[in-house]
C-alpha cells in the first residue's frame, strides 16, 4: 500500500492551508467482529475496545464502534500519549448494553482518550456502576453520549485518584435505587461535567418506582488523608431535571463521610438550571453542604419550579456528625424562583454553627409568585431579613418572567425512534428547548442587566458572552446570533437558538474530516452535511483530509495505477501469446467486474490489489471455447448445421470463421477432438 497522505488541510476562501496536525489512521470495532481474524478494517472490524486499543499505533487515530448493539462491557486501559477519538458511527447508534457485567464501561489508568455519541446502558443482570473511572485515569472526556441505569451502585463512579475528565453534552439517568448517584465523584481532582442534562425515567425504562437514590452529584473524599482531597470540581451549564429521588436529597451535595479534613474545595457550580418539575416526591432543592468544605462558589445558576416539600429551596448547609465546619461559601447572581409561589423554606443551616470564614449571599433574584422568602429563625440565608449576617443587601425580589414547568415534557429518550418525547433527535437540541421554556428570561424581564459582573463567568449556559452587564441566573437574553461558516456555507445572522443548515465544501483531492471550532451545537461534527443550533456566535470550519490511495498492479495486462477507494479502473488482457487465448482473471478478483471477460473492470477498495491475466491452449474446435473439444462442440455443429451466421460466431458452429456451418467445421472439431482433456 502507498502510505496515506498524513497531512490535515483546511479548506477557507478557496485556500487549502496547512494545519500542522497530522492525519492519523481509522479502525474500526463491531459487534460481529473478530479480535483473532479482524485486521480493524470497515470490512473486518475488531470485536471490542479494548482489543482495539491494543492494537493501533499512539497516533491520534481513530476508532469508529460501527452501529448495533455491544452486549459485553467494553474497557480502555491503554495510557495514549495523544488523544484518540473513538466514537459511534452515528450520534447513539453503538449501544453498549453488558449484560451479565459489572460494569457498562471501565478504564483504570487509561488516559487521553474521548468516546463521542455512544449509549451505554445497564441492566437487571448488571452489577455495581455504569461507568467506572478510576485509579489515575486521566485526560479523558465523554461527549454526546446517552449514559443510563446501573442497578447496584453509581451510574458513574470517578475514583481513586483520576484527574482531568470532563463529561461534555451527555444525558444521564437512572442511577440505582439503594441510595446511589448519578455522579460519584470522591477522592478526585479537575473533573467537570459541562452541557448535560441530568434527569429520572425509571417509569420509562421500566423501573421501580423512586423515592430511594440519593443526589445526582455526590462530590466527597472518601479516604483517610488530608492529601486525597477532591478538588477543582465544576459542575457547569448543565440542566437537572425530573427528580425522583429520596425525599432529604438535593440535586448536588458536596461531602458525606464526615471526615476531619475538607471533603471537597475549590469547586463551582455555575450556569446550571435546575428545573423543580415533579410534585410526587419530596425535594430538599439545589445544593446541599454537609461539611468540611472549603471555598465552594455557586453562581450564575437558574433554580425554577416548586420542589415538592423542599424543606431548603437554595441550599442545606450543615455539619454532619461532628465533621469539620464549612468554610468560605458564596452564592452571587443566581435566580431562585417558585412560579406556583409554594416556597417552603428557603435554606437550612445555622451561620454559626456550621460555617467558619465568608459565607455570602450576594445579588441574587427571589421570587415566590409575589410571597415573601421564607426562612426559619436563625437558618443560614434569610434574604429579605435585616439580618446583615443572613440576608441579601443587593437581593432583586421582583418576578423573573420564567416558564412555568409544572406538567413539563421529561427527557424520556426512545432507542428505538432514536428521539426525546418532544421530537428532538439530539441531547443538544432538547437541552435548547429547555433552556428557552424554563431558564430564559422574559423581555422586560428584571434579571436583564442586573447581575453584578465581577462573580459572573465569562459565558451563559448557552455559550453567549456575558458582557460588561450580564443578567441574574444561568442565561442571557440576546437579540440575534451569528455564525461563520469557513469552508463551507451557513453564514450570517440568526435569531437566537435557530436550526441552520451547514454543508462543507467539496475539495478536489480531498475528503470532508469533520467540523472544528464552535462546535457544541452542530449536530453530528462528522457529517458534511449537517445541522447547527445557533445559540451564540459560532464559527465552525469544515476540515479535510487527502483522499488515501492504493495500488493496482495488473499482470499481463494493462489497468496498474494508483487509485482512490471505489474507484473503477478499465482493465484489459494482453494479447494472447501464439495458439493460446485469454482464460480468466485471478488473484483479488473481488473487484473484477467480469472474472472471464479479457476487457471489463476494477473496483477499488481500501487497499493494494494484484490481478493476472491468465491464458490456455486455443484449439479451433472448441465451440463452447470450454477448452476442451467434447461431444458438446459436435452438437453445436449438428444442431446449426447449414446455417448462415455471423462470420467467426463459434457459439453456432462456425469454426472457420466463413459464416457457414458446415463439413469444414465438422472436420475442424474431429480434428481437435479430446484436446484439452
Amino acid at each position: 500500500m502507498r502510505p496515506l497522505r498524513t497531512n490535515l488541510f483546511l479548506c477557507a476562501a478557496a485556500v487549502l492551508v496547512l494545519s500542522g496536525i497530522c492525519q492519523a489512521g481509522t479502525y474500526h470495532i463491531a459487534p460481529d467482529g473478530n479480535n483473532t481474524s479482524g485486521d480493524g478494517t470497515y470490512a473486518n472490524p475488531w470485536y471490542n475496545l479494548w482489543y482495539a486499543a491494543s492494537q493501533i499505533p499512539d497516533d491520534g487515530s481513530t476508532i469508529i464502534m460501527k452501529d448495533g448493539v455491544y452486549p459485553v462491557r467494553q474497557s480502555c486501559g491503554r495510557a495514549f500519549t495523544q488523544m484518540v477519538t473513538i466514537r459511534s458511527e452515528t450520534p447513539y447508534g453503538a449501544r453498549v448494553i453488558a449484560n451479565n457485567s459489572t460494569r457498562t464501561f471501565s478504564t483504570y489508568g487509561g488516559a487521553n482518550f474521548k468516546i463521542v455519541g455512544v449509549e451505554f446502558m445497564g441492566t437487571a443482570s448488571s452489577v455495581e456502576y455504569g461507568l467506572h473511572i478510576s485509579a489515575g485515569a486521566n485526560n479523558i472526556i465523554f461527549e454526546n453520549c446517552i449514559i443510563h441505569d446501573s442497578y447496584d451502585n453509581d451510574l458513574v463512579k470517578i475514583n481513586d485518584g483520576a484527574h482531568h475528565i470532563t463529561f461534555r453534552n451527555c444525558l444521564l439517568f437512572n442511577q440505582d435505587g439503594g441510595g446511589n448517584d448519578i455522579f460519584d465523584i470522591n477522592t478526585v481532582q479537575d473533573i467537570t461535567v459541562e452541557d448535560c442534562i441530568l434527569t429520572s425515567d425509571r417509569a420509562g425504562w421500566d423501573r421501580a418506582s423512586g423515592g430511594q437514590t440519593h443526589p445526582y452529584f455526590t462530590i466527597k473524599n472518601s479516604g483517610n488523608s488530608n492529601p486525597n482531597t477532591t478538588k477543582r470540581i465544576y459542575v457547569r451549564r448543565n440542566i437537572f431535571t425530573n427528580w425522583e429521588s429520596a425525599n432529604d436529597q438535593s440535586y448536588v451535595q458536596f461531602a458525606e463521610d464526615a471526615k476531619p479534613f475538607y471533603e471537597a474545595q475549590d469547586c463551582i457550580v455555575e450556569n446550571n438550571l435546575f428545573i423543580f418539575n415533579n410534585t410526587t416526591f419530596n425535594h430538599v432543592g439545589m445544593v446541599t453542604i454537609k461539611g468540611g468544605c472549603k471555598n465552594i462558589l455557586v453562581r450564575a445558576n437558574t433554580a425554577v419550579g416548586h420542589p415538592q416539600g423542599g424543606s431548603a429551596f437554595s441550599a442545606r448547609i450543615w455539619t454532619e456528625n461532628n465533621s469539620m465546619k464549612n468554610e468560605d461559601l458564596y452564592f452571587y447572581n443566581n435566580i431562585f424562583c417558585d412560579p406556583n409561589g409554594g416556597m417552603v423554606d428557603f435554606s437550612d443551616g445555622n451561620r454559626t454553627a456550621d460555617v467558619t470564614g465568608d459565607c455570602v449571599l450576594d445579588n441574587n433574584l427571589y421570587w415566590n409568585n409575589g410571597s415573601s422568602i421564607p426562612a426559619d429563625s436563625g437558618s443560614i440565608f434569610d434574604p429579605d431579613s435585616s439580618d446583615p449576617n443572613r440576608n441579601d443587601a443587593n437581593g432583586v425580589f421582583a418576578n423573573p418572567l420564567l416558564g412555568n414547568p409544572s406538567g413539563m415534557t421529561i427527557q424520556r429518550w426512545d432507542a428505538n425512534s432514536a428521539q426525546f418525547l418532544s421530537g428532538q433527535t439530539s441531547i443538544r437540541g432538547e437541552f435548547t428547548r429547555l433552556v428557552n421554556l424554563y431558564g430564559l428570561p422574559g423581555s422586560g424581564s428584571p434579571a436583564v442587566d442586573a447581575a453584578n459582573p465581577l462573580f459572573m463567568p465569562a459565558d451563559d449556559i448557552l455559550g453567549r458572552p456575558r458582557g460588561a452587564s450580564p443578567d441574574i441566573g444561568a442565561v442571557e437574553r440576546v437579540a440575534s446570533v451569528s455564525l461563520t461558516v469557513a469552508s463551507g456555507s451557513g453564514s450570517g445572522a440568526y435569531s437566537p437558538s435557530q436550526v441552520v443548515a451547514i454543508d462543507a465544501n467539496t475539495v478536489p483531492g480531498f475528503v470532508f474530516s469533520a467540523w472544528v471550532g464552535d462546535t457544541i451545537d452542530v449536530v453530528n461534527p462528522y457529517d458534511a452535511n449537517t445541522t447547527i443550533i445557533v445559540n451564540a456566535d459560532a464559527t465552525v470550519t469544515a476540515t479535510y483530509v487527502l483522499i488515501p490511495t492504493y495500488d493496482l498492479t495488473v499482470l499481463s495486462g494493462s489497468g496498474s495505477g494508483t487509485y482512490t477507494v471505489s474507484e473503477v479502473v478499465d482493465i484489459e488482457a494482453a494479447i494472447a501469446p501464439t495458439d493460446m487465448v485469454f482464460d480468466q482473471w485471478t488473484g483479488e478478483t473481488g473487484g473484477v467486474g467480469s472474472v472471464f471477460d479479457a476487457n471489463t473492470t476494477f473496483t477499488m477498495s481500501a487497499g493494494d490489489a494484484t490481478v493476472t491475466a491468465t491464458y490456455r491452449d486455443y484449439f479451433a474446435g472448441d465451440m463452447n471455447e470450454n477448452g476442451v473439444v467434447d461431444i458438446i462442440d459436435l452438437n453445436i455443429i449438428l444442431i446449426h448445421w447449414g446455417w448462415v451466421v455471423i462470420p467467426g460466431d463459434k457459439s453456432y458452429g462456425d469454426a472457420n470463421g466463413d459464416g457457414y456451418v458446415d463439413i469444414i467445421d465438422l472436420n475442424t472439431v474431429l480434428i481437435d477432438w479430446g484436446k484439452g482433456t
